[in-house]
């Protein structure tokens, strides 16, 4: 199995009530969902850590820096990916918003259970509550199973 075809879906929703932390006030839940596809037709699905910003840098980097690294990579092989990812763009420095791309990736391959590739959707059905925001709904559209 190799990996085809990496995409990010940009979403987000309004709270019912409002996040705070040191810096600011959060009304809204940006998500940025990482999708990898891979040549036998299996997909994982991911989120990006995201703490402010545009999720346009985010994708910018997940699309343009890092997917043409891991294009034709085994998604089963978790270790190699995240070597090849953090060797390619060390020069980038070590944190914020390289890592919160790495860790979308790393999140959407998934894990490897006995039966083969799991994409992680059942911990999406647990964070998004099918009354509660669009990324939960986009992954019942897209027909995806947990």
């Amino acid at each position: 199995m190799k990996i085809t075809n990496v995409e990010t879906i940009s979403l987000s929703f309004s709270l019912e009530k409002p996040v705070y932390d040191a810096n600011y006030e959060m009304a809204t839940k940006p998500c940025l969902l990482v999708l990898i596809s891979t040549d036998e037709g299996v997909s994982g699905l991911g989120e990006s850590a995201h703490f402010g910003g545009p999720l346009v840098v985010l994708k910018t980097v997940i699309e343009e820096e890092l997917k043409p690294h891991i294009l034709g990579e085994d998604p089963l092989d978790t270790e190699r990916i995240w070597e090849i990812m953090h060797k390619r763009s060390y020069k980038h420095g070590r944190g914020g918003i390289l890592i919160s791309a790495m860790s979308g990736i790393d999140v959407a391959l998934g894990y490897q259970g006995k039966s083969g590739w799991v994409t992680p959707l059942q911990t999406f059905r647990r964070i998004y509550k099918p009354d509660h925001g669009l990324c939960h709904r986009w992954v019942l559209r897209r027909g995806q199973r947990a």
